[in-house]
């Protein structure tokens, strides 16, 4: 009785949910209840409700997904099923939810599928699910099968459905596949098709090369290339269809060139009865009809080009299937590798590419296996090398048959790309006219500069050297093919000739030459000194080994010095002296980078030795010396570039220095260093500078045209301001210095700031800029805003330093920049006026705007109420600049605020009628409002620009510093007070600040 009372006891704790709370058995009966009776919300409902109270229970997460999949909610029952299985289900229930899965991503694809059947992208996405779909159900099946084994349940009756559903999904996607290659044939181009054929063949080359070498005997062999040639078989249709594009082309072609001829005979006989001809519109020359015809006549010879090329490759690809199908690997690889060449050549030219520049890489590719296949070879054990029969050999002699096909192969690319050489230089022959005639110039710049006009003659003929140069390594390259392929198969493996990777070499050289055959030997040196700057850079900073490896200039610098050769050939000797180009440097100079690029080629791999530490620092020293050597010849040759690549060098640097501000204690150590370089790139950049100056001005004063030379010495002595700026900002730069050391940070970093707006001010001078009334224009404004940024924080320096008086002078400077810009901007807007005296002004489009193909209002012509608007405006602006000037002398720093933003307001509103940006409505306005002002200050303005012109010479010279006493200056505000007071109340709305109380 005691023991039946124990095992009752044991029952109900056990059991102790049916007592208290729910088991999980009870939500899913409930769930499944109510799935039964199709009332799938509820269902939902009660499952959340288990899954809540027993989140690992994965009969749940099951029950609940099969209703999301009643409901049509396949994304949620996915997520439930993928839950369900890492709950770790029974064997069975596994088996379900994999079942149920497969059904899901089945109803899912069948959903896209029918929602997008003229898409191949949503297609696409059908396709993967089925892909998973059917991937479920094998699962599904395996898991059957093993509990069926545990059973001892017969095979036969069990996985009917899963092998059902299976079929079904595979029938689906094969439909879906052949649905989606319809849609891409029925929007495929030429060029889609052949580069999926294209793919095609370049995937079949390494398996056919893969089956030849390493299939282990004859039946073997002759198995894989009966599943390559039936794989071949099926890019048969991918032809056909091509072949029909290219029937359509000609189609197409011929249609329209008999439109043409139809449409030019009808006009024809309209011309003999007196009409005029239908498709001339007024205004308009008609274009040559026989430019037309010729136009179309080309169209249809190249599209009967397009369809022989298909052709052919439909011709290879028989031939491929026949050679794979006969037993004969290496004729099917032959043909195959010519049909990739063949439309490789097709593509390019249906992308008006280069065809050498795909047809290279290939024949590298083949030397480079074939080098690899004879090194293998050497390292085999010594076998017989007998021909077998069947084309199946010994391992040896089959690499050694398909290195002699990559060399044959490579020996017609040489072939091919000599024969494009001498084409190319037989149409730049014709373009350029005898050797030795000198081009005309391209552009108006070209004819002001004969520098410039000589570099584009040189660089014409030093393309056509490399070109000729790639020639001869081809040439080269092809002689040693030639030797070498008939003894690849003689005994010893043709060792009395040259060998195969002197020949590599020697083609990735001719590939280089062609490759940069067209860029200029500036460009070349530019690219040559970044990079091997770059690379001393990464050596420096103990990169060591690495960096010299991966040394990226050898090519280039190969080049430059092959066209720098050039430069120096005795029939430019005059050419160079007349131009002020002293050859004797550059004879040094090139010398010097000869034996730099010898002797890094010899000490690269010494550096790349991890052991030798000798040799990575006699690379370093000769890949410094190349550094020094190349921007030595662009000083010589090209000063104006050399000076470009120190500008970039100054403003990188101040840019991360930028990056590091505010200054403060901890970081001003760092600043400094990162800072380091910009003096001495300063100083070089000032001596380069200084240099070319000195040498312009004296070609030019050479210049036997004396209207020319009239015209330029003024623009250079308006680029030579730029050396002043640099001298502005080597001060700055020691200011900066001086002020991180004493600790104080804000006057840091306004020098910091300052001198990377002087740089930028020095490039903008040195470029010639600004040259037209616009860029002056925004220039000024920039450049102003600058300057009330700066002016705001010269009061937080005075507050937390003490004085700001160090960097009043810098202030005045700037704004001083500033006036000598809105000068420029007045002078170009003069000049807009005077050379549209008497001629009738181009009237703007609807809206204000400019008419099509106008490139600004300046080149079009100006309206004179318009001019002399925008020219009140700027001379406005001039005269609070003044002031703003005056209070910065005095260190009457927050009395300039307003100023500034006066100064904007009006140079940006003559900007916008510059550029047609402003509404007539707002225009008219504005000019009412304005014009009882203008009128009465109209002495005023015209007294301040005079004193304006008298002081920079009407803006092509840098005003000259206002230096005054504090007296002088006090003065000076009395009297600008005075005339402010004579005012009315325009100024005062727009925040005038100069009626202040002083602070004296």
């Amino acid at each position: 009785m005691m023991g039946r009372i124990v095992l009752f006891l044991l029952l109900t704790i056990l059991s102790g949910t049916a007592f208290g709370e729910k088991g999980p058995e009870s939500f899913i009966k409930e769930g499944n209840d109510l799935f039964l009776k199709m009332d799938y919300e509820k269902a939902l409902l009660s499952y959340g409700k288990g899954i809540e109270a027993f989140p690992d229970e994965p009969v749940l997460y099951y029950d609940r997904g099969n209703a999301y999949q009643k409901k049509g909610e396949y994304d949620k029952a996915v997520s439930d099923y993928q839950l369900a299985e890492k709950k770790g289900p029974r064997k069975i229930l596994l088996k379900n939810i994999y079942f149920n899965l497969g059904n899901v991503y089945y109803a899912r694809a069948e959903k896209m599928r029918n929602a997008s059947k003229e898409q191949t992208e949503p297609l696409k996405e059908a396709l993967a699910e089925y892909e998973k779909a059917s991937d479920a159900y094998r699962k599904s099946l395996e898991i059957e099968r093993e509990i069926a084994v545990k059973s001892n349940t017969d095979f036969s009756k069990i996985g009917t459905y899963a092998q059902k559903n299976m079929a079904l999904t595979k029938e689906a996607w094969t439909e879906t596949w052949e649905q989606i290659k319809l849609l891409e044939r029925k929007n495929m181009k030429l060029e889609d098709g052949i580069e999926n054929l294209l793919s095609a063949q370049m995937d079949l080359l390494p398996h056919l090369e893969q089956v030849y070498l390493h299939s282990a005997n004859e039946e073997m062999l002759h198995f894989s290339l009966k599943t390559l040639a039936q794989y071949h078989v099926d890019t048969r249709e991918e032809i056909t269809y091509l072949r029909e594009l290219a029937d359509k082309e000609i189609e197409r072609a011929n249609a329209e060139l008999e439109n043409h001829k139809k449409s030019s005979n009808a006009q024809h006989s309209k011309a003999q009865q007196g009409q005029p001809p239908s498709s001339a519109g007024q205004g308009i020359p008609a274009q040559a009809p026989d430019a037309d015809l010729r136009k179309l006549e080309d169209g249809l010879k190249n599209a009967k080009e397009i369809k022989k090329a298909v052709d052919q490759a439909a011709g290879l690809s028989e031939w491929v299937v026949e050679g794979l199908n006969t037993k004969k690997p290496l004729d099917a690889w032959k043909n195959n590798y010519f049909m990739i060449v063949l439309l490789k050549n097709l593509s390019d030219y249906l992308k008006k590419k280069d065809p050498v520049l795909s047809i290279y890489p290939l024949t590298i590719k083949e030397i480079v296996e074939a080098e690899i296949l004879l090194a293998t070879f050497k390292q085999e054990p010594d076998t017989p090398e007998e021909e077998g029969a069947g084309g199946y050999d010994p391992p040896g002699l089959r690499m050694k048959k398909l290195a002699k096909e990559k060399a044959d192969a490579a020996e017609k690319g040489f072939d091919f790309i000599n024969k494009t050489i001498e084409e190319m230089l037989k149409k730049v022959g014709e373009t350029q006219g005898a050797p030795g005639e000198k081009q005309a110039p391209l552009d108006q710049k070209q004819a002001d500069d004969p520098y410039a006009a000589f570099f584009q003659t040189f660089d014409r003929k030093a393309a056509v050297s490399a070109l000729n140069r790639a020639k001869e390594l081809n040439l080269s390259c092809e002689e040693g093919l030639n030797r070498l392929s008939p003894q690849l198969l003689s005994e010893g493996g043709g060792t009395d000739t040259k060998p195969v990777k002197d020949i590599l070499e020697e083609t990735m050289t001719a590939f280089n030459f062609y490759k940069t055959a067209p860029r200029p030997l500036i460009e070349i040196m530019v690219e040559v000194y970044q990079e091997v700057k770059k690379l001393n850079k990464t050596i420096d900073e103990k990169k060591g080994p690495e960096g010299v490896q991966s040394f990226p200039p050898f090519e280039l610098l190969e080049v430059l010095v092959f066209k720098y050769a050039l430069l120096l050939s005795d029939d430019l000797v005059g050419l160079l002296k007349d131009l002020g180009i002293e050859r004797e440097a550059l004879v040094k100079n090139q010398s010097a980078l000869e034996g730099g690029y010898h002797a890094l080629k010899i000490q690269k791999k010494m550096a790349c030795d991890p052991k030798s530490a000798e040799g990575e620092e006699t690379f370093r020293k000769e890949s410094k010396r190349v550094e020094d050597e190349v921007l030595k010849g662009l000083r010589l040759i090209a000063p104006e570039v050399a000076a470009a690549l120190f500008f970039d060098a100054v403003t990188g640097n101040l840019e991360t220095v930028l990056a590091k501000l505010p200054g403060t204690k901890e970081n001003a150590v760092v600043i400094l260093e990162t800072g380091g370089p910009v003096k001495e790139d300063l100083t070089q950049l000032r001596t380069i500078l200084s240099d070319y100056f000195k040498a312009l001005k004296t070609r030019l004063e050479k210049e036997p045209d004396a209207a020319n030379r009239e015209r330029l010495l003024p623009a250079l002595e308006h680029r030579k301001m730029a050396l002043s700026y640099l001298e502005r900002g080597s001060a700055q730069y020691e200011k900066m210095r001086d002020a991180y050391a004493g600790e104080k940070f804000l006057s840091g970093d306004f020098f910091v700031k300052d001198l990377k707006d002087t740089v930028d001010k020095a490039r903008l001078i040195f470029s010639g800029k600004p040259d037209d009334a616009i860029h002056a224009l925004k220039s000024a404004i920039s450049y102003q805003k600058v300057l009330r940024e700066a002016s705001q924080g010269a009061i937080a320096i005075t507050t937390q330093e003490g004085s700001a008086s160090a960097i009043s002078s810098y202030l005045t400077d700037n704004q001083k920049d500033i006036q000598m810009l809105s000068g420029i901007a007045a002078m170009k807007i003069r000049e807009m006026g005077e050379k549209n005296e008497g001629k009738v002004p181009v009237q703007p489009g609807r809206g204000g705007q400019v008419p099509p193909g106008q490139a600004c209002p300046q080149n079009q012509g100006i309206d004179p109420a318009k001019r002399d608007e925008t020219l009140s405006l700027v001379q406005d602006a001039m005269v609070e600049e003044e002031k703003i000037r005056a209070f910065l002398e005095a260190l009457e720093y927050h009395n300039t605020f307003d100023k500034h933003d006066l100064v904007i307001e009006k140079l940006e509103k003559a900007l916008s009628i510059l550029e047609n940006k402003e509404d007539n409505k707002g225009k008219e306005q504005e000019k009412n409002k304005d014009e009882g002002e203008n009128s009465k200050n109209k002495n005023e303005q015209e007294q301040n620009q005079q004193k304006q012109n008298n002081q920079n010479g009407g803006g092509q010279k840098e005003a000259k510093p206002l230096e005054l006493t504090p007296d002088q200056a006090r003065e000076l505000l009395n009297e600008l007070n005075k005339n402010d007071s004579g005012k009315k109340t325009n100024e005062a709305e727009t925040g005038s600040a100069l009626n202040v109380p002083r602070p004296w």
